[in-house]
């Protein structure tokens, strides 16, 4: 196990990120919550921040001390139940702005800070003098209150304090094994590439050295009695030796000399790579642990890869594609991921590095596929799983754990794989009945699925991002998916069926936090009422129509201050026609 981080979850990093989440929470953000959740985020902060005080030198001192190391992981349990606590308290805000556009809408916006706290009345749609916007606000107020938190709430919340007032008193006992540091003083690292893996420059010198090698090598091979012969090459660091040896073997590997090569060990190799994982920043490795989750040789989409960083909260959410951006560059240079050459933004880990990622993750990031008897971590955070295998996740001892899951992809058998497709009734059946168990969701993938669209979408309402990939199945859209408030990204790509096209024209402007979205443009060209989105990022087309009653009019643009690049719009003919009226 990684020294600094569990599975590749960074504590520190996490934790800095909750406790400012608390205190935002805690303070007078939310001006309208109840006496005693107030009480109790209060006293979450206090554990908090208390705990964020030596959570660097708990990361460092795990490898060293298995207590330590299990004091982490009950942090980080508590921490993603108390981050699903605070989430559902955003959709409880965004549910009542979404929901009632009226009153209720109005306060939740004052009480999420989105407007003045200065200001002394607050605007509804039935304020007509100071005394009637008084008794309505007082009316609102109630309303929301009573809305926002539910008793089942608020007892979530309290097993969490609870949590995290053991964890606490325990901090103390444990801090014993260590020395108390003040500070963690971060520095930079001067990189050096060392790597097995052959590099794109051109190669000067050596030359004799080069032809030497490969006669010594030919000559082992073809005269040698003994089963092995070993040639060593010595030289201070950094005089070239890895990359001698890698020319050499890439000019050997596929001639006739030789049945079998291999470059070293792979455990070795893992041990080699270890250092180099550790001097990583916080935020680059959760973002190369990540991949651990996709399988080998496995191609990933730039803006796909965006999209699930930014769900799991690994970006700066003011410059999440510009901080993306600059993470997949980090790590495109430092040799921990690499471009798929003729596929343009699609970027692939090495087989070797694939597996240092799986180690990092220590079950954490796990995946079942090609009909393997698995055993399935009681860690899992992030599951990949084949079609033909989706019944794992309905078996009764994987229960308990596929609550805490916030990655699922379902993925049909791949070209070339062992795995069959499974009977659609089948799929329909576990695949509805797995979401309505997904408390802590954030990531939802179908890539070419079976059956109908689940019913059970509904109630994922921490997903951040769902991508429905290929479908010619889903020919009905469920009223509930409309109530993913708290969705940044979609990516539905679906035959385009009547039925299907009406209802997301219809029903997605509700989904207002949308940053990304894709989608056959027939579909996404005709959202109604898409003013909606102010937060939209990109729209490749807008189709205007003439009856603005139906939320169609060049109008609707006005509001979609994100976007950026290219936008076509059609249809300008209707905009004459309705001035002309």
């Amino acid at each position: 196990m990684a020294a600094s981080a569990i599975g590749g979850w960074v504590a520190s990093a996490f934790i800095t990120k909750l406790v400012e989440k608390v205190c935002s929470y805690a303070g007078d953000q939310y001006e309208y919550q109840r006496k005693d959740t107030k009480e109790k985020l209060r006293i979450l902060e206090k554990n908090l921040s208390s705990i964020q005080t030596v959570i660097h030198i708990a990361e460092r001192v795990q490898a060293k001390n298995t207590a330590m190391g299990s004091w982490l992981r009950r942090i980080k349990d508590a921490a993603c139940q108390a981050e699903d606590v605070l989430d559902l308290f955003d959709y409880r805000v965004l549910q009542a702005q979404t929901e009632d556009r009226g009153m209720i809408s109005s306060v939740a916006s004052a009480a999420a800070g989105s407007s003045s706290s200065s200001s002394s009345t607050i605007t509804t749609a039935s304020t007509t003098t100071s005394s009637s916007s008084n008794s309505t606000v007082n009316q609102s107020v109630r309303l929301l209150k009573r809305f926002l938190f539910s008793d089942e709430d608020i007892d979530e919340l309290i097993s969490v304090v609870d949590k995290f007032v053991e964890i606490d008193s325990e901090m103390q006992r444990f801090l014993e094994f260590v020395k108390i540091e003040d500070s963690r003083t971060e520095q930079a690292v001067q990189w050096r590439t060392t790597t097995s893996m052959p590099g794109s420059g051109k190669f000067f010198g050596r030359v004799n050295e080069e032809n030497k090698l490969k006669r010594l090598l030919v000559q082992i091979n073809e005269q040698s009695s003994h089963p092995y012969d070993v040639i060593s090459i010595v030289g201070i660091g950094g005089v070239g030796k890895t990359t001698l040896v890698q020319r050499v073997y890439d000019q050997l590997h596929d001639t006739d000399h030789f049945d079998l090569t291999i470059e070293q060990k792979e455990d070795d190799i893992i041990s080699v790579l270890r250092p180099s994982y550790e001097h990583l920043p916080d935020h680059l490795k959760q973002c190369f642990v990540y991949f651990a989750l996709f399988p080998k040789k496995y191609h990933l989409r730039g803006d796909e890869l965006i999209q699930m960083w930014r769900a799991h909260g690994f970006l700066d959410t003011q410059t999440p594609d510009e901080t993306a951006r600059r993470y997949i560059n980090d790590l495109l240079q430092l040799l921990f991921i690499e471009k798929v050459p003729n596929r343009e933004d699609h970027y692939v880990v090495h087989d070797l590095l694939h597996d240092f990622a799986e180690s990092v993750s220590n079950g954490e990031h796990f995946r079942i596929e090609d009909d393997l008897d698995v055993c399935i971590p009681r860690n899992v955070r992030h599951l990949y799983v084949t079609a033909s295998n989706i019944l794992y996740m309905s078996l009764e001892e994987f229960k308990e754990s596929k609550r805490n899951l916030r990655s699922l992809i379902i993925s049909n058998a791949q070209e070339g794989s062992s795995s069959k497709r499974i009977a659609s009734s089948n799929f329909n059946h576990v695949l509805d009945q797995t979401l309505q168990e997904l408390r802590s969701l954030r990531v939802l993938i179908l890539h070419n699925p079976d059956g109908i669209f689940p019913d059970n979408i509904g109630h994922l309402v921490h997903l951040r991002y769902l991508n429905i990939h290929e479908s010619r199945s889903f020919i009905n859209v469920p009223e509930s998916l409309f109530k993913l408030y708290n969705l940044h990204g979609l990516n539905v790509q679906v035959h385009q069926e009547k039925t299907m096209k009406r209802e997301l024209q219809e029903g997605l402007s509700r989904l207002t936090q949308l940053r990304y979205l894709k989608g056959p443009k027939e579909i996404i060209s005709g959202i109604e009422w898409i003013g909606r989105l102010t937060s939209l990022e990109e729209l490749e087309e807008y189709k205007v129509k003439s009856n603005i009653t139906q939320g169609r009019s060049i109008c609707q643009l006005g509001e979609l201050n994100e976007l950026r690049g290219k936008l076509i719009i059609t249809n300008l003919q209707n905009v004459m026609q309705e001035r002309s009226k």
